[in-house]
């Protein structure tokens, strides 16, 4: 018995392209780490956006002179907004930055945020575990999806930014939100305040000949 499933998809380095570059942005990005004070002889640091972070600071002693992160965030949520072919639901996960302002990223109407993928969501009848086979179609997927982010990551990609200007950006994964439920599937772990068993997440040859997958970028 084979099950054939479908993963929908952007190129995420695509995607970071039109938010790197939007015009709209333009004042509302930034691309270099600062650090902020709240008094005058900084005894106290803020921490208000990423880029004020340790994290943001350490990440940028290993690029280029002249280059920048872009710190790339995901959020999905396993809700049936969608229906495909009857039966068929799937699973929106969206990407943004935090180049740009939480502000921004907050408000829906300047469309910080974009549709990334569809995830396939299957009962997998032709597994005796569907339950585990779900967690590793998820991470199969994930994979797949993230992909073109390796190379753009270790190497950068040259942009044009929101000002116009070209400048060679890294992007990193840096957060992925999720919804409680989704846990278990992200974690392989049996349910949220469950087991997680210490064991590698298998690739989609390794998966089995039970599903076959089908990429539409």
């Amino acid at each position: 018995m084979v099950e054939e499933v479908e993963l929908w998809v952007c190129d995420p380095v695509t995607c970071i392209r039109e938010l790197m570059g939007n015009p709209a942005f333009d004042g509302e990005i930034t691309y270099a780490p600062v650090k902020v004070y709240t008094y005058q002889h900084g005894a106290t640091q803020q921490y208000d956006e990423m880029w004020m972070g340790d994290w943001w600071w350490e990440t940028q002693h290993h690029l280029p002179s002249g280059s920048t992160v872009a710190p790339v965030i995901l959020a999905s949520d396993k809700t049936e907004l969608s229906q495909f072919k009857g039966d068929k639901n799937a699973w929106p996960v969206y990407s943004s930055i935090r180049n740009l302002l939480k502000e921004v990223c907050c408000q829906p109407g300047h469309h910080a945020s974009v549709l990334l993928s569809y995830l396939p969501i299957s009962k997998l009848k032709s597994f005796h575990n569907n339950s585990i086979g779900r967690q590793c179609l998820f991470h199969c997927c994930m994979r797949w999806m993230l992909h073109p982010l390796v190379d753009a990551g270790q190497n950068g990609v040259e942009l044009v930014c929101a000002d116009r200007q070209i400048l060679r950006v890294f992007p990193v994964l840096a957060t992925y939100i999720i919804s409680k439920p989704t846990l278990p599937c992200t974690e392989l772990c049996r349910s949220v305040h469950g087991y997680r068993p210490n064991r590698k997440v298998p690739t989609i040859t390794e998966l089995g000949s039970n599903v076959q997958f089908k990429s539409f970028y």
